[in-house]
């Protein structure tokens, strides 16, 4: 008897034993399905419902409303096609407030939460805003920053080639980043072939033009008129701007002559005619000018504006109109 009373007890201690492990295990199921509505920490994919406004200029502020965004931003991307924001204003599971990054193009815009992407919105990037940095020197009032719009002034796109075999061919306007990074737009502009600079449709917004060889020779004459006996010898020391970025030379070799214009020349660099690769960024500020030559030999040719890192002057010369040159625009007159 003893020895039954025993086995039923065990069978009861092992039935309760079940019950309890039943009931632990349900309950981490529950708190693991409590911890999968933190999307932070599960693999659910972050959702796009809106974003508002649906267009804007670069630096404008964006507001995407949604799902599964995570609490806070920790990797978490939002990309303007494909350009990544540096500038988030705010970020909670169901909005996140951005700054429109710049050197971005009309397209796709999305967020990526744990290398998880979210569905994509169309947001529409309108012509560069109208307000423009400038600087009068001598006759003419000038931009302070390279230009950096993906559309001709009527709205049509330019053509963005990346592929250095297809840049070298190209009858048409396009533009390219250097080495093919949005990220030198920031500081650099953007490069253009001269197609783009001679497109009917205007590469500059409205209200300014691309600089033409006569607009580039008033710095010249006001270089002359300055006070300087030199004739120009430092024009491009007092043009050049931000030293940090050029490489040693003489062009900054005179600390009290640099960027005295306020004009803000940088070392941009250049994308060849014939290999189509990117070259001496840190070493030459190189600009189209609006003009091309007349004789049917150089018909092939476009006059430019450049600032090398070892001189000082502020040079002119052609070249093939598949280069890629950065581009500076005069305030029309």
């Amino acid at each position: 008897i003893n020895s039954l009373r025993t086995s039923i007890f065990t069978l009861l201690s092992i039935k309760i034993f079940l019950r309890l492990l039943g009931a632990f295990l349900f309950l981490l199921l529950a708190i693991a399905g409590c911890d999968d509505d933190n999307p932070a920490d599960s693999k659910k994919a972050p959702q796009i419902h809106s974003i508002e406004p649906q267009e804007g200029y670069e630096g404008d502020e964006i507001t995407f409303t949604g799902s599964n965004f995570g609490e806070i931003k920790g990797e978490s991307i939002v990309s303007f096609n494909g350009v990544n924001v540096d500038e988030h204003i705010s970020w909670s599971d169901t909005e996140i407030k951005v700054i429109v990054p710049s050197g971005v193009n009309s397209g796709k815009v999305w967020v990526e939460v744990g290398g998880v992407k979210s569905n994509e919105h169309e947001f529409t990037i309108n012509l560069t805003n109208l307000e423009f940095e400038e600087v009068t020197i001598g006759k003419r009032t000038w931009m302070k920053k390279n230009l950096s719009v993906g559309h001709y002034r009527n709205g049509d796109k330019i053509q963005q080639v990346t592929n250095p075999g297809e840049w070298v061919n190209l009858t048409t306007g396009a533009w390219c980043y250097y080495d093919n990074n949005a990220e030198n737009a920031k500081t650099y502009g953007r490069l253009y072939n001269w197609f783009a600079v001679n497109d009917p449709r205007g590469l500059a917004p409205e209200g300014w033009r691309v600089a033409s060889d006569e607009d580039w020779k008033t710095i010249d004459e006001y270089a002359t008129e300055d006070g300087y006996q030199d004739g120009g010898e430092y024009t491009g020391t007092k043009m050049a701007g931000y030293a940090d970025l050029w490489a040693d030379g003489e062009v900054k070799s005179n600390h009290q002559k640099f960027n005295l214009y306020g004009f803000n020349g940088l070392p941009s660099g250049e994308r060849d005619c014939i290999s189509g690769i990117f070259k001496e960024k840190g070493k030459i500020a190189i600009w189209w000018t609006s003009s091309s030559y007349t004789e049917p030999s150089e018909s092939e040719m476009a006059k430019n504006r450049y600032i090398l890192y070892d001189g000082t002057r502020l040079e002119h010369a052609g070249g093939n109109k598949n280069y890629g040159y950065s581009v500076r625009c005069v305030k029309d007159e």
